[in-house]
């Protein structure tokens, strides 16, 4: 039976390992300096695409959520406004569902486009892989 290579989480299990002894030796002094361990360059590991909406399926998406904001009882009717901004501030900003739940008011600035002129909102988000 032929041996595999470990694993990409292996490999870093043991990295973690061997840089909280080194830095162990180094508190104790017996070592004067740690040796790098970073990766000569940044990897991420799995990299996967995020699913989206054809137009027709957002189309019908933001369609369907305006159409029922317009017809639920009063008792309702601002949740599902709410849903439908929602729904559209999703949609055309692109952010992730978790991006979105920690945005503040601090993250959010209206600037005027280089290219265009138009003022428009420009949103710094800290999401899954950092500032953006």
């Amino acid at each position: 039976m032929a041996a595999k290579p470990p694993s990409r989480s292996t490999i870093h299990d043991e990295i973690v390992t061997l840089r909280q002894v080194l830095k162990t030796a180094q508190r104790h002094a017996w070592l004067t300096h740690l040796p790098d361990l970073s990766p000569p360059y940044g990897t991420r590991g799995k990299i996967s695409h995020r699913p989206c909406f054809s137009p027709v399926e957002y189309k019908a998406l933001y369609t369907a959520t305006r159409d029922y904001a317009k017809t639920v009882h009063e008792r309702h009717r601002w949740n599902a406004e709410q849903v439908h901004d929602f729904v559209l501030f999703m949609g055309n900003t692109g952010l992730r569902p978790d991006e979105a739940k920690n945005l503040q008011h601090r993250d959010i600035a209206i600037v005027r486009d280089e290219d265009t002129g138009q003022r428009i909102l420009e949103i710094e988000v800290r999401g899954k892989i950092g500032v953006g």
